[in-house]
């Protein structure tokens, strides 16, 4: 696995025992004028500015550094260093290479620093560094490079530095990364950088990038550094960072952000400087999470300075963290008149965002209309249902009702069945009300006083319910508890199977609790069959008579049975 570091500044050559600089000091020159200097480790050949064409053939074969920058080299071939095995540091920056031949630099197996800079490669040939085994620093920044194929750069073990600034890429090789910055990437990808668990630091300032999928940095649980910089991101999730226990610095800075997930910094503990300035973020979410003893730098976004902001305000304040640039934080257009173009750590939450006495009469006020809308519903809950099915009716009809009345099919038009306690609900509303409003109905049978009496009793109900239109059932707390009047319940539950018609109705006289409905009537009420609750509520007796008489006008054909 790689282990990749950025290093900042160009390449140098030391001495690798003692660690000095030997540039200088030359004591000898070759026949193509390149400076010699001769140690106990190597030769160091200084080739700078000769305007060699090629690489020369005329060096020491112990050289162990040979700077050739500056030149006008345009090809390396696969002979060009065969006679120089000992090479350790080789720089080839500022030349005009356009071409690696394959095997160029297989003789030289104990290279660590190689130095391609500032040329003009468009590609690198396959395995061009497979021999180069101890190779710990490569630069090839600056050339014209649009992709890196795996199979160009090893993944080597001692390696430190890969540094592809300022060329022209798209894509990122998957086994290994380094500085980017300056390239075209876009958008990055989950899994980008899977192979790197120990990368250390990341840059990819200036990339254009746009959107970093969520999973796009999982893998890298060692990074401690990592540069956005200067692209074109607005948005991020809030589980981006969920993997970077050890991050330490964060630039994402000079983007397009417009807010900051809640939970982005949650995993990031570790974090003591985040640079997030000159974005677009106006407000920071309540409950946002960041580390302690951070140092941020917000400034050079439009914050809104109203109460929405007033706990980070807060936070800022009370927390061990730092705030960069506190003077060019500044409160937008957008915040309260007197305090736009103040810093935010000037916002006094506490002056502005006390008590809102507007919003706790305008939720106290509301909640009173709320309960005297509910409360005038409910005292008005009979006439409301009325008019909804008048409503209902307006709408869709009597499509139900497609069955004339036919007093010559039934010797009697109405049955009532009840106990002697309710003769006097009958007598005092039931019989009034069908005079005056149902005149057409004058074959009634009135209870037991109205059966026939030349049968026995029970054949007798029998022949009341199956000679009926409509038999009526008056159910309060003392009929169900009538063995009787249960009977009477049986009798027009069997008719109702066996007719087929939707011929029985119920009517409640009191509230009845549930648990002393008798069975047979909670199967009725079970299959959505016709009921109806008297009350002492006008307009509650107004609907109850409408759909009393919308019940007399037909007898509905029904598709199943009451299990009985």
């Amino acid at each position: 696995m790689c282990v990749l570091f950025f290093l900042s500044g160009g390449l140098s050559v030391n001495d690798g025992a003692s660690g000095r600089n030997v540039l200088g000091n030359w004591s000898l020159v070759s026949s193509s004028g390149c400076g010699l200097v001769n140690t106990s480790h190597g030769v160091y050949a200084n080739c700078q500015w000769r305007g060699l064409q090629s690489i020369p053939q005329d060096l020491p074969h112990n050289t162990i550094s040979l700077d050739l920058n500056y030149n006008l080299i345009r090809t390396l071939y696969n002979d060009s260093f065969t006679y120089l095995p000992d090479i350790i540091t080789l720089i080839l920056k500022d030349n005009q290479i356009t071409l690696i031949e394959d095997g160029t630099f297989q003789p030289l197996g104990n290279l660590k620093e190689l130095t391609l800079e500032n040329n003009k490669l468009m590609y690198l040939p396959t395995g061009l560094l497979h021999a180069n085994k101890l190779l710990s620093a490569l630069s090839l920044r600056n050339n014209k490079l649009t992709s890196v194929p795996t199979d160009s750069l090893p993944c080597f073990p001692k390696i430190q530095l890969i540094h592809l600034k300022d060329n022209m890429l798209s894509s990122i090789p998957e086994f290994v990364f380094w500085d980017l910055s300056g390239n075209y990437l876009d958008m990055l990808d989950a899994g980008t950088f899977k192979p790197l668990k120990r990368l250390e630091m990341l840059f990819l300032s200036q990339s254009a990038i746009k959107v970093l999928i969520p999973g796009v940095f999982d893998s890298l649980t060692s990074l401690k550094t990592l540069d956005l910089s200067n692209n074109d991101i607005s948005s991020v999730s809030g589980n981006l960072f969920i993997s970077q226990t050890q991050l330490h610095v964060l630039k994402i800075n000079s983007n397009k952000l417009y807010s900051i997930p809640i939970s982005l910094f949650k995993r990031t503990q570790n974090l003591y400087k985040l640079y997030m300035e000159n974005n677009k973020i106006s407000k920071i979410e309540q409950g946002t999470i960041f580390p302690i003893n951070i140092t941020m730098d917000v400034s050079g976004n439009p914050f809104t300075c109203t109460c929405e902001l007033s706990w980070f305000v807060k936070w800022l304040r009370s927390s061990n963290s730092e705030l960069s640039h506190p003077n060019d934080t500044l409160c937008s257009r957008s915040s309260f008149k007197d305090m736009v173009k103040s810093p935010i750590l000037s916002f006094d939450p506490d002056q502005y965002c006390g008590i809102n006495i507007l919003l706790i009469t305008s939720v106290s006020l509301t909640a009173l209309l709320v309960a005297a809308f509910a409360l005038f519903a409910y005292w008005k809950r009979w006439w409301f249902n009325y008019k909804v099915f008048l409503l209902r009716l307006a709408i869709c009809g009597y499509k139900e009702m497609v069955q004339d009345f036919e007093d010559q099919d039934y010797e009697f038009q109405l049955n009532l069945m009840y106990q002697e306690e309710d003769q006097e609900w009958v007598d005092d509303v039931m019989k009034p009300v069908l005079q005056e409003r149902f005149p057409h109905l004058d074959r009634v049978v009135y209870g037991d006083d109205d059966l026939h009496l030349g049968m026995f009793y029970i054949n007798a109900l029998h022949y009341a319910v199956e000679n009926s239109f409509k038999t009526v059932l008056l159910l309060s707390n003392n009929s169900v508890r009538e063995a009787w009047f249960i009977t009477k319940v049986r009798i027009a539950l069997e008719e109702l199977n066996d007719s087929r018609l939707d011929k029985i109705i119920l009517f409640f006289l009191e509230d009845i609790n549930d648990d002393d409905l008798p069975y047979l009537v909670r199967l009725f009420l079970s299959k959505d069959k016709p009921y109806m609750l008297w009350t002492d509520d006008e307009d509650g007796q107004e609907l109850f008579w409408a759909q009393f008489e919308k019940s007399m006008r037909a007898n509905r054909e029904l598709n199943s049975v009451i299990p009985i």
